[in-house]
């Protein structure tokens, strides 16, 4: 009866051995059955023999292929077709952003709701008050509880596509995700 031997490499002696003992009957092709005394057998479901068990390697290798090949493509390929990450930008920068979506960061200076206009946005003037402002925040009526609540004073963040409404760049917060006090 014939044994296994697996050596360890970088041992004190480089001769460390593992000894399994082989089955009489060695089999030519997988065996799943679970008796097998291969370490393997309960991992990989391996037959007794070495024959057996390179061609189980090679089948595994090959089917493994498509996967490795979905990752390393389904990954790769939108991560090189994404852009860089931009930099955040000044209520002063975002009027050359238009049509962008980008990150605006300021200082909260003014807010008035404009009550008895249709929906009743929240104007929320960054870094100058009006009617000298530069970026305006503006939440709808309809998403204030989705926005949640402002700071009154302070520094905020807004992400979200930069739009200009009577030649002033603004962003519209739909949610709370829209926006952050940054630390």
């Amino acid at each position: 009866m014939g044994e296994w031997t697996r050596i360890f490499p970088g041992s004190a002696d480089d001769q460390a051995r593992e000894e399994f003992p082989q089955p009489a009957a060695p089999s030519q092709t997988n065996s799943f059955a679970s008796d097998c005394l291969h370490p393997c057998s309960l991992a990989l479901n391996c037959d007794y023999s070495v024959t057996g068990l390179l061609n189980l390697h090679q089948q595994r290798e090959i089917s493994m292929r498509p996967w490795v090949r979905f990752i390393v493509f389904g990954l790769a390929v939108p991560l090189a077709s994404a852009q860089a990450v931009q930099p955040v930008l000044t209520t002063a920068e975002a009027a050359k952003h238009v049509g962008e979506n980008r990150t605006v960061c300021g200082d909260i200076v003014n807010e008035h709701t404009a009550s008895s206009a249709h929906g009743a946005p929240l104007f929320i003037d960054i870094d100058q008050p009006y009617p000298n402002q530069i970026f305006d925040l503006v939440i709808w009526g309809d998403n204030k509880d989705d926005v949640g609540k402002i700071p009154e004073k302070g520094k905020v963040c807004a992400s979200g596509q930069i739009i200009l409404y009577k030649g002033r760049p603004e962003i519209l917060l739909r949610d709370w995700h829209s926006w952050y006090v940054p630390q």
